[in-house]
C-alpha cells in the first residue's frame, strides 16, 4: 500500500513541478513588455524550454529522485515506512501511538455499566435512519427515557425514536461478555493465607 502511495505522491510532486513551470512561463508573459510578435514568441519558447528542462531534471534520474526525497511529503512517507519497519523514523519518540482501545459500556442515561443480559442489557437505535453507532443504551435506561418520561427523541442524537423500534444490541452484549472474561483472566488467583 505504501508503494501505491509513493507512486501517487511522485505523480503529484511531478504535477506540482509542472504547474510551477507553467506559472513561471505565465509570469514571463504577464511581465513581458509589448514587443514584436516574433520577439515575444522567441522569448516565450526560450522561457518554456528553460522551465521544461528544470522540470525534466527534477522528474527523472538520480537528480529527480533527490528532488523527490527532499520534498516534505516524501520525507513524511519515508518516516512512516521506517516506523512500520520497526525503526524510529525521525528519531522522535514523542509521537503518540495507539496501543489499546478502551470500550465504554456505560449507559449514557443511567451512567451505570451495562451488562450482557437482564435489565441493563444493551439496546440500540443505530440501525434506524438518523442514528449513530453511539445510540446504545441499557434497556432500563432507554425504557425510562422514552416510556416513563414520555419523551420521543433519542438522548444522544435527538432523532425521533420509539421504544418499540429499538433492538437488542447483541454485538455490544458480546463485547461486554468478552471484556468481563478478559477481566477475570487478568485477576490473580486468590490463595488462602495460613
Amino acid at each position: 500500500m505504501l508503494d501505491k502511495c509513493e507512486a501517487v505522491l511522485r505523480d503529484l510532486i511531478s504535477s506540482e513541478a509542472a504547474a510551477n513551470a507553467l506559472g513561471s512561463v505565465n509570469d514571463y508573459l504577464s511581465s513581458a513588455a509589448p514587443s514584436a510578435p516574433d520577439e515575444l514568441e522567441a522569448g516565450f519558447k526560450e522561457h518554456l524550454e528553460s522551465a521544461a528542462s528544470r522540470q525534466r531534471a527534477g522528474g527523472s534520474g538520480d537528480r529527480g529522485d533527490a528532488a523527490f526525497r527532499a520534498h516534505p511529503d516524501a520525507r513524511q512517507l519515508a518516516s512512516l515506512r521506517e516506523r512500520i519497519a520497526g525503526g524510529s523514523g525521525s528519531g522522535d519518540d514523542d509521537d503518540p501511538v495507539m496501543t489499546q482501545q478502551t470500550l465504554n459500556f456505560t449507559c449514557p442515561i443511567l451512567q451505570t455499566r451495562m451488562s450482557d443480559k437482564g435489565e441493563l442489557r444493551p439496546m440500540s437505535a443505530a440501525h434506524l435512519p438518523g442514528h449513530t453507532p453511539r445510540c446504545v443504551f441499557s434497556h432500563k435506561g432507554i425504557h425510562s427515557w422514552l416510556v416513563g418520561s414520555r419523551r420521543s427523541q433519542c438522548p444522544v442524537c435527538k432523532t425521533p425514536t420509539t421504544f418499540s423500534t429499538l433492538k437488542e444490541c447483541k454485538s455490544t452484549a458480546r463485547q461486554i461478555r468478552s471484556s468481563a472474561h478478559a477481566a477475570d483472566d487478568d485477576m490473580p488467583d486468590a490463595t488462602p493465607v495460613d
